[in-house]
Parts: structure tokens; C-alpha cells; sequence
């Protein structure tokens, strides 16, 4: 999906993001 050489680095930025997000749907979802 994302290559190492991406400029900035932004595949590391929205790697996190959607973790960040996944969390956050399996928090409300169990809540």
C-alpha cells in the first residue's frame, strides 16, 4: 500500500490516523 520512499513521510501520518480511527470505533462500538 504505502512505500518506504514516500516524501514526508505522509504514509506514517495516515497509517496512524486510521489506527487512531479504528480505535475510536471499536471504543463506541463496545460502549
Amino acid at each position: 500500500m504505502c512505500k518506504s520512499s514516500d516524501a514526508g513521510g505522509s504514509c506514517q501520518v495516515l497509517s496512524h490516523l486510521s489506527l487512531a480511527i479504528d480505535r475510536w470505533i471499536i471504543y463506541l462500538w463496545l460502549s
